[in-house]
């Protein structure tokens, strides 16, 4: 039964109508997701830092130890391509994959285990979640 409206649309609009401004709402009341660039800095809380924050040549320290890692905008398995050379650190010489997390990135090995996490400390800085290995972009490989 339509209670006297005979089309649809004059159903709709009396139930409209009748709501009112109570279901009314604006642009000015809605939050709209940020558009804005993630800045240069650490990566803010809870943000996966970005594969164009982090991929590239990498340096990193443990005390007086260097691993230098090479990692890949390249997909692979669970993650990106990455390549560990000259590596003193026995920790991270099998990396073969890293993928951006939250904060930061995650250094994998055989079978996608986690070698070691990082997070952002400033640009182009990393520091393991420990804060015992110290990452930055290395100028040659």
């Amino acid at each position: 039964m339509m209670s006297g409206l005979k089309h649809p649309r004059a159903l709709v609009a009396a139930i409209v109508a009748m709501a009112g401004p109570a279901v009314a709402c604006t642009a000015e009341e809605t939050p709209m997701p940020s558009r804005t660039p993630v800045a240069a800095g650490p990566v803010a809380a809870g943000q996966v830092a970005s594969v164009e924050e982090v991929y590239g040549l990498w340096s990193i320290r443990d005390g007086e130890a260097v691993c230098r890692i090479a990692l890949s905008a390249l997909k692979a398995g669970t993650g990106h391509q990455a390549t560990v050379e000259r590596c003193n650190i026995p920790s991270l010489a099998d990396g073969s994959i890293w993928r951006p997390v939250v904060g930061g990135f995650e250094l994998l090995g055989p079978g996608d285990r986690i070698l070691a996490r990082f997070r952002k400390t400033g640009i182009d800085a990393f520091e393991s979640a420990d804060g015992r290995l110290k990452g930055e972009r290395a100028a040659e490989f």
